[in-house]
């Protein structure tokens, strides 16, 4: 058992199974508007007390659900950023964001006294950064600092982890839109919760997306500037 769940990274628990999950629901709870009646029971509360019922009845449900979450959330992960963050207003993207990474250049030639470091050994970020570069600065990391590369990683999930949730909410609105319209009742009970929490999980973490983007692309610069430091 030990030896199995070392097979799971913490990018599994954080950034695949919450994300595969809560699209489990949403399809659940499109799939709701079939089995629970009558209609004025269709709540967002029966449909959690329909799929725990199924669980009690059928514990090998249970397995299903699991293997379905992480397989939808494995799907979903595969998606690129890019397009997750292309999904949300202004619309563009421009990772690894050379502007940020050029301006902590800049700042810390700027104050190289109180930082200590050798300013001709950093960086050139004269023609901007390639993703090429980007994932050479990771190879370069993971090669000479494991531990770095962990830490690094930290962020690297965490992104990984605001990527999922807006796919998600994605699909939770969707999800919500249909079964308003299926059902003709712009107030529906399951419906628009759906939709309603749905939309303030994208705002939530749409609107943060870039930013801890950001944070994982200065981290990177950060430590493979002081890898070239040595």
């Amino acid at each position: 058992m030990k030896s199995f769940l070392g097979q799971f990274s913490r990018s599994d628990f954080f950034a695949v199974l919450p994300l595969g999950f809560y699209i489990f629901m949403v399809v659940y709870s499109c799939a709701a508007l079939e089995f629970i009646e009558p209609s004025n029971e269709r709540t967002i509360i029966k449909v959690i007390q329909s799929l725990a019922i199924h669980i009690q009845q059928q514990p090998i449900f249970l397995i299903f659900i699991l293997f379905a979450c992480y397989m939808l959330g494995s799907i979903f992960r595969a998606l690129l950023v890019y397009w997750a963050e292309r999904s949300i207003p202004p619309f563009r993207a421009n990772f690894p964001y050379p502007e940020t990474l050029t301006e902590v250049i800049d700042t810390l030639n700027k104050h190289h006294d109180a930082t200590k470091h050798d300013v001709s050994k950093m960086p050139s970020l004269k023609n901007g950064v390639p993703m090429h570069v980007f994932n050479y600065w990771k190879d370069v990391l993971c090669v000479n600092s494991i531990e770095g590369f962990e830490y690094y990683q930290t962020f690297e999930t965490r992104v990984r982890l605001f990527t999922g949730i807006i796919w998600a909410s994605w699909s939770g609105i969707l999800g919500g839109i249909y079964i308003v319209l299926m059902e003709g009742d712009f107030s529906h009970k399951i419906g628009l919760p759906l939709f309603l929490l749905s939309l303030i999980l994208l705002i939530t973490f749409g609107s943060n997306l870039r930013r801890v983007r950001r944070q994982e692309s200065r981290v990177l610069l950060f430590m493979y500037s002081a890898y070239l430091q040595k």
